[in-house]
């Protein structure tokens, strides 16, 4: 935790800044057509085992704290 604090520290107000706003001017241009939906599928059928568990976790999680 102490060495995300430094990097956080080190990157300051203007590049926290700088990182959000190119961050929503990507979103923005972002073209979905470009997407390789086989790629996609293939990184979905990889990774579920592994998210589908995080998941059930976010699930437990928003509803016992939050009534979801």
């Amino acid at each position: 935790m102490d060495e995300i604090r430094a990097i956080i520290e080190q990157v300051g107000y203007q590049g926290g800044e700088n990182m959000i706003l190119t961050f929503f001017d990507w979103i923005r241009t972002f073209d979905m057509k470009t997407i390789n939906t086989d790629t996609v599928a293939q990184l979905l059928t990889t990774f579920s085992p592994y998210w589908n568990t995080v998941w059930a976790y976010v699930n437990q999680f928003l509803g016992e704290y939050f009534g979801f």
